[in-house]
């Protein structure tokens, strides 16, 4: 029998709940929300500063690009690899903020 409730979830996109493992689309997205936050203030700072260092701001793009391409593939991505993102951007967003 067809369940509305269910049609309705499924819908809604990725799934919106915690998996066994606690990680959800959703928090894995947010993560990734902040560090290209932090990876955008950084890349404009450099880019004002009177002397840029040319090498790092590279690296800010070439670290915003990966993780613009991992956001843009969480609607695909299984519990393990949501895992693996959340954890990964988790320990960048640290590195990112600092102690």
């Amino acid at each position: 029998m067809h369940d509305p409730a269910k049609a309705a979830d499924a819908a809604d996109g990725p799934a919106a709940s915690d998996g066994p493992s606690g990680i959800s689309f959703e928090s894995a997205h947010d993560v990734l929300q902040q560090v290209l936050a932090l990876y955008n203030e950084q890349i404009h700072a450099e880019r004002r500063r009177p002397a840029p260092d040319t090498q790092r701001l590279g690296q800010l793009l070439a670290e915003r690009k990966a993780a613009r391409a991992e956001q843009l593939g969480l609607a695909d991505a299984d519990e393990r690899e949501l895992a693996r993102i959340q954890t990964f951007y988790d320990a960048r967003l640290s590195e990112l903020t600092g102690p």
